[in-house]
């Protein structure tokens, strides 16, 4: 896989964006509580003894950017409870604490470190049979917000979170939109379109989520391969989008695993496995849903999945699948979760959605990007 990619960035407004720079010698606050000055690096003795160590630790690199104040022409600030005024060491240019920061996750292994220890855990242990999802099912299950020319935001596609700061989404719900639309945000924590906070009184006890996140999309990043949707052989649908902030973690906004370690998958078939989706895409009658909905599916050979997409050219970078009843993902669900429930309990993504021809019908299966066949570019192109 090629490193080259486009980065597509998307702007929030100014006042998402513009950082609040603290003046020189302004109070603030550190890390833990205490009051402080902003001051250059080199008049703080706890900073410059952290940057002057021959190996960061994760810790160290997470102070030393949560201590980071604004910048006084091209020097670092930062807010220190014991400065040094009288220092006159060289002053550390705010480009040396970048650079700690990018070149500590340089590596594949440490990029990894940037992906959740845990993952792919819900409430969710029934049989999925086409259904309404329960309230904290599948809690990495996001929508897509576009906006029209007229200025009005909807939920075209669907998306994977896949850590605090990144989802995974199919490259058609970037590039295949209308020229006057555009890419906004990322809602997560949804379950019911038509309420905030989603609750539910199937218990004897109502019970409720917390409210949904609406959180900007800052870079879209997708392979310098992808064929788009005009070419009938549609290759590389995939995309990964950098949210603006991290999120907050909670029982309805969860990561789901990516599929890492490849011995884990030696003795399953993408070809002939059972799978699962859901999503709030549109049903067979056209009618959109407001609640998330469940669906399970079977794998299929490439061989019969060509011979329903002649022209597609389906190769080991996809996965073809068709449902088992009449539910299926449909129209909106593009970019959604293939899912895999892992004899470890955790659920993994297999796939994301990219094309059928028409939806839920029985033998006539979808096509999804072989997620497996991403990982590397995926985690080449994380960030901190």
């Amino acid at each position: 896989m090629g490193k080259l990619v486009w980065q597509i960035v998307v702007l929030c407004s100014i006042a998402c964006l513009k950082p609040s720079v603290a003046q020189y010698l302004s109070s603030c606050q550190t890390p833990d509580g205490d009051r402080g000055t902003c001051v250059l690096v080199r008049e703080c003795p706890f900073a410059r003894a952290v940057l002057m160590k021959q190996k960061h630790s994760n810790n160290d690199i997470r102070y030393i950017e949560a201590i980071r104040c604004g910048m006084l022409e091209t020097k670092a600030l930062v807010c220190c409870n014991a400065p040094n005024i009288t220092q006159t060491d060289k002053p550390v240019e705010a480009e040396t604490i970048a650079e700690l920061v990018e070149n500590r996750f340089s590596t594949p292994e440490e990029k990894r470190g940037l992906l959740p220890v845990e993952c792919g855990v819900d409430r969710y242990r029934g049989p999925v049979r086409g259904e309404q999802a329960g309230l904290f099912d599948f809690p990495w299950n996001v929508l897509i917000q576009h906006r029209t020319k007229d200025g009005e935001n909807r939920f075209h596609c669907g998306g994977s979170l896949i850590s605090d700061r990144y989802v995974l989404t199919a490259a058609r719900c970037i590039m295949g939109i209308k020229k006057t639309w555009t890419v906004v945000s990322v809602r997560v924590g949804e379950w019911n379109l038509q309420t905030n906070p989603d609750c539910t009184s199937a218990t004897v006890d109502t019970e409720c989520a917390a409210p949904v996140q609406d959180i900007a999309i800052e870079k879209i990043i997708i392979p310098t391969n992808y064929t788009g949707t005009d070419s009938p052989a549609v290759k590389q649908d995939i995309a990964l989008l950098r949210l603006a902030r991290k999120l907050e973690f909670n029982e309805s906004v969860a990561p789901i695993c990516l599929p890492l370690d490849t011995t884990a998958w030696t003795s399953y078939s993408t070809e002939s496995g059972q799978f699962y989706e859901s999503g709030w895409g549109k049903t067979p009658d056209a009618v959109a849903g407001d609640n998330k909905w469940n669906y399970a599916s079977v794998g299929v050979s490439r061989d019969v999945c060509r011979a329903q997409y002649p022209h597609a050219n389906v190769d080991e970078e996809q996965i073809c699948a068709t449902p088992q009843r009449l539910e299926d993902t449909c129209r909106g669900d593009t970019g959604g979760p293939l899912m895999y429930s892992h004899t470890d309990r955790a659920w993994y993504l297999v796939g994301v959605g990219s094309f059928h021809k028409q939806c839920a019908i029985r033998g006539e299966p979808a096509v999804y990007t072989n997620v497996a066949s991403f990982t590397d570019w995926i985690i080449d192109n994380l960030e901190p």
